[in-house]
């Protein structure tokens, strides 16, 4: 029902994208699964009571030399991400030390507080249930300068992506592929701190683009239609080449609610 949230404009997005050289994996990962367990301890949903994640995933994609990897939390607005913080602080004070410093050390992202602008017109519960650790997900995030023309480029190709994904694909894995079980756009600020919005921020705009799949399948026909769309496809290359600062591709699932 509706407390499981529906997934919408104005829920909030915490994602942070991190380039971590593979000798470094081993520690990186311990950390990730300390995460995890947290998250489920303490983020289930339970009526109206928060943090309640929607979402919750580390991705992984590995490299020659450096692994990327990828987390992102979505909350039914501001309130959920502002709790994730506090239940943080208070239950799991060593977690919250740990995970500043090693992921600090390797983010190269950070968007915190970031609404949703653009995801199906579906509520994506169903898909969002289903998402777990052998799943297979994009995560692109975006930095431009705030009021530029990559700005405008970046808002315009954002909502004709999201009518391509909506005349394109089947909502929540139900249909043939491609078939998503998670899809949104987040624009936001690029906060001085990114744990307190209230610091200020820089002249900075955020966007990120996050899709969940069932699996390569999904990917795969994902890819297919976008290439289809020639002008489209050639937009969504230029963005990521001009404006990208990170891009996980079909990345592995490895850490989930469930």
């Amino acid at each position: 029902g509706e407390s499981m949230g529906a997934l919408k404009p104005g829920c909030q997005v915490h994602a942070i994208t991190c380039k971590v050289p593979n000798a470094e994996v081993g520690v990186f990962e311990q950390l990730l699964a300390k995460h995890e367990a947290f998250m489920r301890e303490t983020h289930q949903p339970g009526g109206d009571s928060e943090p309640h994640a929607m979402v919750f995933t580390w991705c992984k994609s590995a490299g020659e030399e450096s692994t990327l990897y990828g987390l992102h939390e979505c909350y039914r607005g501001a309130k959920g991400c502002t709790e994730h913080l506090v239940v943080a602080s208070a239950k799991a004070p060593q977690l919250l030390e740990e995970f500043g410093a090693i992921v600090g050390k390797h983010a190269n992202s950070w968007v915190t507080f970031a609404p949703v602008i653009h995801t199906m017109k579906d509520s994506m519960v169903e898909g969002m249930a289903a998402v777990d650790c052998d799943k297979k997900m994009f995560q692109l995030h975006f930095n431009v300068d705030e009021g530029s023309d990559a700005e405008k480029e970046m808002d315009a190709f954002a909502a004709d992506h999201a009518a391509f994904m909506e005349e394109t694909h089947t909502p929540n894995g139900s249909g043939a592929e491609p078939s998503p079980l998670y899809f949104v756009w987040t624009k936001s600020a690029q906060f001085k701190d990114p744990f307190d919005p209230s610091k200020g921020s820089e002249p900075k705009v955020q966007f990120s683009l996050t899709e969940i799949y069932k699996g390569q399948e999904g990917c795969d026909a994902h890819m297919a239609a976008g290439q289809a769309n020639a002008p489209l496809f050639a937009r969504f290359q230029a963005v990521v080449e001009k404006h990208s600062v990170a891009t996980c591709m079909m990345a592995d699932v490895i850490r989930s609610m469930r």
